[in-house]
């Protein structure tokens, strides 16, 4: 129907070439808060990883993170937990963007990959794991998330 037409059309502009359309699409689906974004936001985060476009893969990330669906853990978890020598600074930037998608994300799976990241050697990335979880329980830890641009929305 019309819903899936648009959806189509949103993907298709996460390949836009520039970013302020891309970054415009990605939060639109992000804010449809349908399950059936998630593939399309996954597919396009897999995209910008491979070409190593870390702002656009932080992008696709963020948006994953706001839509707020539990479906998101699989492949922000992915991410998370991914191992490679290649290209090691740009994936720990991603798997902190990451990590903290994860933890607005509501259910078990989300938790689960948070709580695998939190025994990770690599100091940062268990670091903003383990504050993930504190704020997704209300542990006081770091305290709560600071007010950002999603808080004005």
């Amino acid at each position: 129907g019309d819903d899936a037409q648009a959806l189509r059309a949103l993907a298709r502009g996460l390949q836009a070439s520039d970013t302020h359309v891309a970054v415009l699409c990605a939060q639109c689906l992000s804010d449809t808060g349908s399950p059936r974004v998630v593939p399309l936001l996954a597919e396009a985060l897999r995209a910008a990883v491979d070409a190593r476009d870390v702002e656009t893969a932080r992008q696709r990330i963020r948006a994953l993170g706001d839509l707020g669906r539990p479906e998101g853990a699989r492949e922000l978890g992915a991410l998370l937990l991914r191992k490679g020598l290649r290209g090691r600074r740009r994936l720990r930037e991603l798997k902190l963007a990451a990590a903290q998608a994860l933890g607005r994300l509501p259910g078990d799976e989300a938790v689960g990959v948070l709580s695998q990241a939190a025994q990770l050697r690599d100091a940062q990335v268990r670091e903003a794991a383990q504050v993930a979880l504190e704020r997704r329980s209300g542990s006081p830890g770091q305290g709560q998330p600071p007010a950002g641009p999603t808080a004005a929305r």
